[in-house]
């Protein structure tokens, strides 16, 4: 009978299924790494845009807060009245209304947005030009020589933010809110507002998870359009009111994380999250956007 050595063939077998093991394993973290890198690569792609809506221009939307090669004025919105407001300067007459009150806008001077602080006076713009409440926010260079009658001539070249309306003033007529005697000749332009290194503030006022009363704040430009995201993924148009703010009616997360979506007065797009639905209170967005510069346009 031959000799048979058992031993060996168990070595083998041992060998043989500590390799497929091995194989298995090497397998296993091979699909792994795989899925990994395939879920981060996402994730860094919705990041930006957690709602997976895409812009409805060809503007990008950015969070950056420095000129933009290339940020230009969406060819509809060009010859539109908000635009025509930085295309050329305005001679009107500037007079004083007082310090007190937060004025049509409800924009309190114990809240200001970094727009504001930036400026030189608050103002109320003339009814032609404050565009239904649209002008709430914008800011303008004022020119002038102290030429006109009273006490407390207006002179100089700065910057102001429109926070009021002045009912009976007419196109190129500004209010300031401050103490003060007289009429003076003014010149006006629309300029971009000197937001710096901030981004868009909200502020919500008698809102809740069916209703939203939204005053945005602190942006380079006016919006144009705003438009705010439901639970059910839709998308709801909001209208301005009289006081510069967007009302709209949906259900919405109680809780917050509401994304928004808003488009400016030269076309740029940008998404966005509310992230609480708390009334009175001052609030960044959670995507941290601000509008893009329009080099086209003067900015302060």
């Amino acid at each position: 009978m031959p000799f048979i050595r058992t031993g060996n063939v168990f070595n083998d077998r041992r060998i043989l299924i500590a390799t497929i093991v091995v194989i298995f394993v090497v397998f296993l973290t091979i699909i792994g790494l795989v899925i990994y890198f395939y879920t981060t690569k996402n994730n860094e792609e919705n990041e930006g845009n957690p709602s997976g809506v895409t812009s409805s221009t060809s503007s990008p939307q950015t969070n950056s807060l420095s000129p933009i090669a290339g940020a230009t004025i969406r060819a509809d919105l060009a010859a539109g009245p908000a635009v025509s407001l930085y295309r050329q300067w305005y001679d009107g007459d500037g007079t004083y209304y007082g310090s007190e009150g937060e004025g049509t806008c409800q924009i309190s001077k114990t809240n200001l947005p970094t727009a504001a602080r930036n400026t030189k006076y608050l103002v109320a713009l003339n009814s032609e030009q404050f565009m239904n409440s649209a002008a709430c926010g914008m800011c303008f260079r004022l020119k002038a020589n102290g030429t006109g009658l009273g006490s407390d001539p207006i002179k100089g070249d700065f910057i102001i933010f429109v926070k009021d309306l002045c009912p009976e003033c007419t196109a190129g007529d500004i209010d300031l809110a401050e103490d003060g005697d007289g009429r003076w000749d003014i010149s006006i332009q629309a300029v971009q507002c000197p937001v710096g290194n901030t981004f868009i503030e909200y502020w919500l006022q008698g809102s809740n998870a069916f209703y939203l009363k939204l005053q945005v704040r602190n942006t380079r430009v006016p919006c144009n359009k705003v438009e705010v995201q439901a639970k059910n993924g839709q998308w709801t148009q909001m209208k301005l009111s009289k006081d510069g703010h967007w009302e709209g009616s949906a259900a919405f997360n109680p809780a917050g994380d509401v994304p928004v979506r808003l488009t400016s007065i030269t076309g740029a797009v940008v998404n966005d999250i509310i992230p609480k639905l708390d009334n009175q209170v001052v609030m960044e967005g959670k995507l941290r956007v601000q509008f893009p510069i329009v080099s086209s346009l003067p900015y302060a």
